[in-house]
């Protein structure tokens, strides 16, 4: 089911980026062979991404930027957002509390308080990408050959069957009090 799909190989996560970290070459070799063979060469690209902060980053771009002139492969400029502005670190970080179960004084949870996970403006890219800019050139490419389109005269929301006799703004009520 990969037609027509455009593949990277992800955040420091990502399998690429893992077996990177833990030196072992030939997993790498095998997923860049798995990936280009599944997705095709035009449609893969290794992910760089600008987290200065984490240490672990500069190690995988820098790896991803010799996997990319020994086997060929593109690469593209990415930045993990999970929030607007880099003030809104805290409510993200209040957020995976609710959402993990924890509370924010425990230091053995998930936090994404180690770098800035905010979007980014373009001359911010440039500056970041600026050692590679054929990566921030496949970017535009990339988002060139996108092409969704959303009809907003019709309602998505998805369907949710609800017990008989049941009004679904009181059951939804009743789902969520009891989540709570």
């Amino acid at each position: 089911y990969s037609k027509g799909l455009i593949a990277l190989s992800g955040c420091l996560n990502g399998d690429i980026p893992e077996a990177i970290l833990s030196g072992n070459d030939e997993k790498v070799q095998e997923l860049l062979e798995r990936f280009q063979s599944t997705f095709g060469k035009n449609n893969f690209f290794l992910e760089l991404q600008d987290h200065s902060t984490i240490p672990n980053q500069k190690i995988v771009n820098d790896a991803l930027i010799t996997l990319s002139k020994k086997h060929n492969i593109p690469l593209v400029a990415t930045v993990d957002s999970h929030y607007v502005n880099p003030e809104d670190n805290v409510a993200q970080d209040i957020m995976i509390c609710i959402q993990s179960g924890k509370n924010l004084n425990d230091t053995n949870r998930l936090s994404m308080m180690d770098a800035d996970y905010s979007m980014r403006s373009p001359q911010e890219l440039y500056e970041a990408f600026k050692d590679t800019p054929e990566a921030l050139q496949n970017t535009l490419k990339i988002a060139e050959r996108c092409h969704v389109e959303f009809d907003f005269e019709k309602s998505h929301i998805p369907s949710f069957p609800v017990p008989h006799k049941k009004d679904p703004v009181h059951y939804l009520r009743e789902l969520c009090y009891a989540g709570l």
